[in-house]
């Protein structure tokens, strides 16, 4: 994989020199219809840029970091017994048409964990471990559970076809804590559901706009649990982005970060690299903290400027932790927990592997996440596996290779995915709008699956059929 990765780029030229210009037209004959630089190499820039190819526009593909794929990371070194686990972008739901068609299409299998052994959940606070279906049993926890989520799918009832509505101001200067708050639930109920909004929102709840909950729920109102986080491709979530790269087969360069990007005279000219890429429109695919490193020619002014510059994001940290044996399975467990400790939550990433190994997945959202990335590798190696050693008893001795990815601290993340703060969602529609010559696109830009990889490749397909309809 490395090595056909290696060869396309040495085909293409990522010295400075190459990246002068944008590719001539390859052997398709003619003129190209436009001509377009995607910034980002993620799921949301190669769906657009296999868009815009498959529609005879000439495409150069700018990706700043190394690899290809964004916030999809498979991790398969250092792991042993040909084990594997994501490091970033994870489950694929039902409803996600997009991500399904994807995989269909390219001729992938999906690992359907409804369909492999389970066992039991638990959870650890205050000192206290129990399985989850204790927890969900104690009296009055199921029923105020239950009033949380009808209140959130009421909230999203009341947005509109985009997501706005006469209550949408209001929602937004409130946050997810304020609707805790009403509820006035149930001490137990409160501690699951603050851990639901973390983990599905990489921020805390006070932290967290409730205007983004409503809209995030809207999708989810009628899918039964079983319909949520069923998937994972087989073999890791990175051959989607292997195989969007290859049908692309266009021009993509690696270690270009884009510097600066000047709308002038009927074009765009990026620079990026040490070199400066020509062309009619610019598609960029990179997450907010990134897009904040780009000097824009003329500056980004008004409104959009302002989501750019403050759209806050989640943190999560993914702690990857290898054990010999399998030692949740022991006691029936299915490694599945939640707990108020610098672990976060856990799952098996190999639940669905063959071998006597497992990877237990250590998922730090929200303050735990900041906390992780705050620390050194080491350090939050050994504060996750304390934590798994407290949820699993005789873990510890069985620990094997590990591995961590601290999203807060990646430089061309700036944090995992997009979680606007109170006064901060109203205006994320305004990016999905052209500003002259540029287009975004990225999870963050989706108006239905934000924080998904299904939201990724919605945006990328949004973005390109904006540029197709101007070209």
């Amino acid at each position: 994989m490395d090595e056909l990765r290696l060869s396309r780029r040495a085909f293409l030229g990522t010295t400075a020199a190459a990246g002068l210009a944008l590719a001539a037209p390859g052997c398709g004959g003619g003129e190209p219809r436009a001509r377009v630089v995607v910034v980002g190499a993620g799921l949301a820039g190669l769906v657009a840029a296999d868009r815009l190819a498959s529609n005879g526009v000439e495409v150069t593909v700018l990706e700043a970091r190394e690899r290809l794929g964004g916030r999809v990371l498979t991790v398969r070194d250092p792991f042993v017994a040909g084990q594997s686990a994501e490091g970033g972008g994870e489950y694929i739901d039902a409803v996600h048409v997009e991500m399904l068609g994807l995989v269909e299409r390219f001729g992938l299998e999906l690992d359907d964990l409804r369909l492999v052994g389970s066992g039991r959940a638990l959870v650890l606070a205050a000192g206290r471990r129990a399985s989850y279906g204790e927890l969900l049993a104690q009296p009055g926890v199921g029923a105020a559970r239950e009033r949380f989520y009808a209140a959130a799918a009421a909230l999203a009832g009341s947005l509109d076809a985009s997501g706005g509505g006469p209550r949408a101001a209001e929602l937004d200067r409130r946050s997810a804590a304020s609707l805790l708050d009403e509820l006035e639930l149930d001490p137990i109920a409160r501690f699951s559901l603050e851990e639901e909004i973390r983990d599905d929102y990489a921020a805390e709840p006070e932290r967290l706009s409730l205007l983004f909950l409503a809209r995030a729920e809207r999708p989810y109102t009628k899918v039964p649990d079983r319909q949520i986080e069923p998937f994972r491709i087989q073999g890791g979530n990175d051959q989607l982005i292997e195989a969007l790269a290859d049908a692309f087969g266009g021009s993509i360069s690696t270690s270009r970060p884009v510097e600066g990007i000047s709308q002038r005279d009927g074009g765009v000219s990026v620079a990026a690299g040490g070199g400066r890429f020509q062309a009619d429109w610019c598609l960029v695919a990179a997450p907010l903290p990134a897009v904040r490193e780009i000097e824009f020619d003329p500056p980004a002014a008004g409104p959009i400027a302002e989501v750019i510059e403050r759209s806050a994001y989640g943190m999560v940290t993914k702690t990857l932790l290898q054990y010999r044996r399998r030692v949740w399975k022991a006691e029936g467990l299915s490694g599945d927990a939640i707990t108020d400790l610098p672990v976060g939550t856990t799952w098996e990433a190999t639940c669905a592997q063959p071998g006597v190994p497992g990877i237990l997945i250590s998922y730090a959202a929200g303050r735990y996440g900041e906390e992780a990335a705050a620390v050194g590798e080491t350090e939050g190696v050994l504060r996750a596996a304390a934590g798994a050693a407290r949820l699993f008893p005789g873990s510890a001795g069985e620990l094997g290779p590990t591995a961590r990815i601290a999203w807060p601290n990646e430089r061309f993340s700036g944090g995992s995915y997009i979680a606007p703060a109170p006064g901060q969602a109203l205006a994320q529609p305004l990016l999905r709008r052209p500003a002259g010559r540029i287009v975004f696109a990225g999870e963050h830009t989706d108006d239905r699956f934000p924080g998904y990889m299904e939201g990724a490749v919605r945006s990328g397909q949004r973005a390109a059929n904006q540029l197709l309809a101007r070209i």
